[in-house]
Order: structure tokens, then sequence, then C-alpha cells
């Protein structure tokens, strides 16, 4: 304790809160007792949950919202306005993105349906008719694209091997894996 002050009471304390009550500080003392206290080391009380004036005001009800910003690659509502992309497009490869549009197009669902129709919807490996099925490419789809330096939808469009029906072959989910299985221990 400093020479010349003395420790108050909480009688004293108490009696000071009360004769301050309803009373409205000046600018200067608030700022005066704001010195103080962060000299003394006591901090501002927090502004936890609905006490905070910013509490709710997200997106559009923010003062400081400048408008939505979307992925340049999926189209998916960014949460960071200084993204580009969203987190799931980063962590893809180009040929992931280029992969993912073909087999959204037409042709390659057509491609698909006529695998199935050729062989009768019934798995080519352990001959279980309906289910599950996939439609799998005999020489590897990445192998395809890369053979022929495709980087666009359209030059895949273009590209009749990555079409020939002879290229597919339908098996059901579990050979499937297999056939991959297998690909990769070699």
């Amino acid at each position: 304790m400093k020479p010349g002050s003395y420790q108050r009471t909480e009688y004293h304390r108490e009696l000071s809160r009360l004769n301050n009550l309803g009373k409205k500080r000046s600018v200067e003392s608030n700022e005066k007792r704001r010195q103080t206290n962060l000299r003394l080391g006591i901090k501002p009380p927090l502004m936890n949950g609905e006490l905070n004036p910013m509490y709710g005001k997200r997106g559009e009800l923010s003062p400081h919202f400048k408008g939505y910003k979307y992925c340049s690659d999926c189209g998916k509502e960014l949460a960071s306005r200084q993204a580009k992309k969203c987190a799931r497009c980063n962590k893809l490869k180009s040929t992931t993105l280029l992969f993912t549009q073909i087999r959204k197009v037409i042709e390659y669902r057509q491609w698909r349906s006529d695998v199935f129709t050729r062989d009768s919807f019934t798995c080519q490996c352990c001959g279980i008719r309906g289910g599950q099925l996939h439609a799998h490419h005999i020489k590897k789809f990445s192998l395809i694209l890369r053979e022929n330096k495709i980087k666009s939808l359209s030059e895949a469009i273009q590209c009749v091997e990555l079409w020939n029906l002879n290229n597919g072959t339908t098996l059901c989910s579990k050979c499937h894996s297999m056939a991959h299985k297998v690909k990769r221990s070699h």
C-alpha cells in the first residue's frame, strides 16, 4: 500500500456505490477511470453473448458486410472474402475437377447407360444381376486423359477413346473395388 493511502472497508465501498448509483459520469471521468484501470491491470468487462452489440449480426445484418463471394470452381458460397476457392476445391487437383465435370455431362451418362445395357445390367465378374452397378473403364480414365493431353471439358467430349464402349464393363460395387485393389498391387 502507498504511504498516505488507506484500504477502504467493504462498508465504505458499499456507501460509495449507493451514493453514485444512478448518476451519469462525464466522458472525461470515464476516460480517467479507464486509464486508471489500464494502469492497475484491471480489464474492462467482457461483452459475451447477447451483451455484445454485434451478437447475432452475421452476413447481411453485419455493418461490415460487403456482399457474398463464391468459389471460382464449384460456385459454392465462401466463408471468407479473401478466399478464391472453397476448402474442398483447394484440396482437389485440377484433374479431379475435370473428372467431376466429365462425369456430369450427358455423353458420360449415355456411355454408362450403353455399357449397362450391353452387359444386361449384370456384373461381368461375379454374374450378379442388378444391385449397385458401376461402369468400369478397362483402360484407366486418368490414363486416357493423360495420353490424349485433355485439359478441358470440350476436349474430353471430342475424345473418341473416352466414349468407346469396348473400354467399359459392368461391375458390382464389390467387384469394382476389388478390380482397383488388384491394379494398385501390381
